[in-house]
């Protein structure tokens, strides 16, 4: 009786960790948000005359930083009440531009 007993907590647990892990997604972080961002606003410009392939290069990008859409205005959203963050996303936003530019990743 206290074996079966002893197994179920055990299972009960690992069922606990189990269920915690799957849930616990991490949010996006600033560094790839800024990424995404600026990735998307190239693309943007880029791809413009066609919807289809914009559509298409911009789940590339969500894919290549391991995010969605919505996690991504998630994140933007959140930004709104913070004057301060917003100044330092648009900075280093900035900074990822000039980067891409003078590493020419970018015309």
């Amino acid at each position: 009786m206290l074996v079966k007993r002893n197994r179920n907590l055990i299972l009960f647990f690992f069922y606990l960790i189990i269920v915690f892990t799957a849930c616990s997604k991490e949010e996006l972080d600033t560094e790839n948000a800024v990424k995404i961002y600026v990735e998307i606003s190239i693309v943007e410009e880029k791809y413009a005359y066609d919807l289809s392939l914009l559509g298409t290069q911009k789940q590339k990008i969500f894919e290549k930083y391991n995010s969605s859409p919505s996690e991504f205005n998630s994140y933007l959203s959140n930004l709104k009440h913070n004057n301060e963050k917003w100044k330092d996303f648009f900075k280093k936003a900035e900074d990822y531009l000039t980067y891409l530019k003078n590493n020419q990743n970018i015309q």
